[in-house]
């Protein structure tokens, strides 16, 4: 069973979003669990508010309190020690800066069970094709040397997203999924909307509890 969990994802994909709830999942499941900024560009666990959210939710944050202007700066010794733990483990990987940062840790990654999602978001013009959908992947499989395992649906428009972009996001991620050989992980849906879809999609559904101080869109 994996234990390191990675998300991916183009600017405006929601990533952080998935894998800040997806860690608040995990640590509830497994009673404690670590999430790590590997978000280099907008490293958005500055804000103290969501850190006080996070461990007392059981999570664990381990990011760079002093980001630099260097092209790959330093990251925390803890990120070593995330390989090692027997909690649960979420990188949140921001763009193709953080692609880079993950390769980083290769050889430690392929040591370990790991899965590597891509959050998608279909209303973003670079993923609003198959054909984006599949450059964008092949872009971070190349930074990070890592292939991606599977797909998550996460198509919004922020506060006027309605049940139709989820749908119509859902059938264009099931194809790409189909056509680059992945699994589809889950449609993340915000919690007011999860009665709404809940009979209408093919795939899983993760609720998403949006936290209003990080980006959604």
């Amino acid at each position: 069973m994996s234990r390191l969990f990675i998300f991916c994802g183009e600017y405006g994909s929601g990533k952080t979003q998935v894998a800040v709830n997806y860690s608040k999942y995990l640590a509830k499941k497994h009673k404690r669990a670590k999430l790590v900024d590997l978000d280099i560009v907008n490293p958005f666990f500055r804000s103290r508010d969501s850190l006080k959210e996070l461990k007392e939710s059981q999570v664990d944050v381990i990011f760079n309190k002093e980001y630099g202007e260097a092209d790959l700066p330093a990251l925390p010794p803890e990120v070593i020690s995330s390989f090692v733990t027997e909690e649960p483990v979420v990188f949140d990987v921001g763009g193709d800066d953080g692609a880079v940062v993950l390769g980083r840790y290769y050889y430690k990654i392929t040591q370990t069970d790991h899965e590597f999602w891509m959050v998608v978001n279909t209303n973003r013009p670079y993923t609003s094709t198959v054909e984006g959908i599949r450059t964008i992947k092949e872009r971070i499989e190349k930074k990070s040397r890592l292939k991606i395992t599977g797909l998550i649906n996460n198509s919004n428009l922020g506060e006027l997203t309605e049940v139709e972009h989820i749908l119509e996001g859902e059938e264009l991620v099931l194809k790409a999924a189909q056509e680059l050989k992945l699994k589809t992980i889950f449609t993340a849906v915000k919690t007011e909307l999860v009665d709404d879809v809940k009979d209408k999609l093919k795939t899983e559904i993760f609720p998403v509890q949006l936290d209003y101080k990080l980006p959604w869109l």
